[in-house]
């Protein structure tokens, strides 16, 4: 007989799965994103036009270091910060690109060309972007063995 009799029954109850493994796809598509960041961030940086960035474009490069972070966990199934972090995030990067590409953008250059052009650039940056915002809603809403394994 026990010392205690009154010890609590013990029982694991911890998910000892591992996360799911992503498609290469995923992988490919981070350092797609990766290349594309880095060659915006040198252009701003370096501004090889001679138009001066505004503090808006820096503010976007900060912003897009937390979007290559969700995608590098996402893609490759590591934790970065939290959950609630993510979750909070997710709003945040949707409403900042479509007023960043849609509202501050200035279209005169593309209105003079006609509408072609506009149509095309947002065809491109939706093919672009969408599988971002499907990465980012997974990581932040669906990745549950990924935040329960320690």
């Amino acid at each position: 007989m026990e010392a205690n009799p009154y010890k609590p029954p013990h029982s694991n109850v911890e998910r000892i799965e591992e996360p799911e493994e992503r498609s290469i796809w995923w992988k490919i598509y981070f350092w797609f994103i990766f290349v594309a960041q880095c060659l915006y961030a040198g252009w701003i940086i370096f501004d090889p036009e001679g138009a001066e960035a505004v503090p808006i474009d820096y503010f976007d490069l900060l912003v897009y270091v937390f979007v290559l972070l969700a995608l590098f966990g996402f893609a490759y199934s590591k934790q970065f910060l939290t959950r609630k972090i993510w979750q909070y995030f997710f709003p945040f990067i949707i409403i900042w690109d479509i007023w960043l590409t849609y509202i501050d953008f200035e279209f005169r250059d593309f209105i003079n060309l006609g509408i072609t052009p506009i149509i095309i650039f947002s065809v491109v940056l939706v093919v672009i972007i969408i599988p971002q915002y499907v990465a980012l809603y997974r990581y932040a809403y669906r990745e549950y063995g990924l935040w329960l394994a320690k």
